[in-house]
């Protein structure tokens, strides 16, 4: 998708908005140890084109990736006003399926953005404290559901990490 357009009608009077689409293909974050991070892919890259063909929405760019299972991709971002190539090879990795599944897809680790955040604010001390309370819950629970999909296989054993292998992937985060 290119710019949106809206119409906007306010006392009586009509006007025309373009306004850019707001989930570009840009690049929030990178894992670790990724295909994506091996390539050099970077947080605040925008990729402007995959194998020669534009894009102009994350999704273009996720479904390219997802239809690319070990086949090699050239992709061409803009980096601080700088047009760069990278090529990756998707790899094959645990994805939630949405209902609280896990399949593999072809992936290759780098999470998108919107053009806009929202907005945010402070709570007050009591409501920061229930909360804190409901995101413990949902961490425990998604851990035990995580946990329950590796004791039956639904995804591989080769994805727990021990204290020295979170310590290293965190040192590369930093």
């Amino acid at each position: 998708p290119g710019p949106m357009h809206f119409r906007v009608e306010r006392d009586g009077s009509r006007i025309d908005v373009e306004a850019p689409y707001a989930f570009p293909a840009l690049i929030a974050g990178v894992s670790p140890l990724s295909p994506a991070s091996k390539a050099g892919l970077r947080a605040g890259d925008l990729v402007l084109s995959v194998n020669g063909r534009p894009v102009t929405a994350f999704e273009d760019f996720r479904q390219q990736v997802m239809q690319s299972l070990d086949e090699t991709l050239t992709l061409e971002v803009l980096r601080d006003g700088s047009t760069v190539t990278l090529t990756v090879t998707p790899t094959l990795q645990d994805a939630e399926d949405g209902d609280g599944g896990f399949e593999k897809r072809p992936m290759i680790g780098a999470a998108g953005a919107p053009l806009y955040l929202p907005a945010t604010e402070t709570p007050m001390p009591w409501t920061a404290v229930g909360y804190g309370a409901l995101r413990m819950v949902d961490v425990i629970t998604q851990s035990l559901n995580g946990l329950k999909h590796v004791i039956t296989g639904e995804i591989s054993a080769d994805n727990l990490q021990g204290p020295l292998g979170i310590a290293q992937i965190s040192g590369e985060t930093a």
